[in-house]
């Protein structure tokens, strides 16, 4: 083929088949014939992917070193050891899915993901005593639902306990 025939069917970006290659055709049942539609696919398509993290081994990795990688992400630093370890980690994962999604989130719509992981997971406070884990739970307004239950069951539970005597003192038997 020449190259004059080539650079058109490249500018047309493949559409039309040569010239001297057969139509292909696809049935339409009684004898029907229509021919297959190409659809162009570009050759230079630029990959707008993010590139996929590596989940490191921690054990080699240094406190100080940790805490550049966060903050190079643009995440927090903060905390122990085990919370760096924990939070790099759930930060590769949400990445890496993030890299195979059909529609890529921004980094900042993963940051939000990561800071509600993160409060999810939460320390438990002396107000709630045991964490709730739910990332939608809203401790506050349950509370305050069923504060009249708490309240009753706190009343039933101290009538039942005796009220406390003074123990008899051994030495003043004597």
């Amino acid at each position: 083929m020449k190259e004059a025939a080539i650079n058109p069917h490249l500018d047309r970006g493949c559409v039309d088949p040569p010239m001297d290659m057969p139509r292909v055709t696809k049935s339409l049942g009684k004898g029907g014939k229509q021919p297959l539609s190409h659809t162009p696919t570009p050759l230079n398509k630029p990959d707008t992917r993010p590139e996929r993290l590596a989940q490191p081994n921690y054990q080699f990795i240094k406190d100080a070193t940790m805490k550049k990688k966060l903050t190079d992400m643009g995440l927090s630093a903060m905390g122990n050891r085990q919370l760096l370890e924990r939070r790099y980690a759930e930060w590769v994962t949400l990445w890496n899915a993030n890299c195979d999604a059909t529609r890529p989130k921004t980094k900042a719509e993963l940051k939000k993901e990561l800071d509600t992981w993160e409060r999810a997971q939460g320390k438990p406070s002396s107000s709630q005593g045991s964490q709730i884990k739910d990332k939608d739970f809203d401790g506050k307004g349950w509370s305050t639902t069923h504060d009249a239950d708490f309240k009753s069951l706190i009343a039933k539970a101290r009538a039942k306990v005796p009220p406390k005597s003074e123990p008899p003192n051994a030495s003043s038997e004597g």
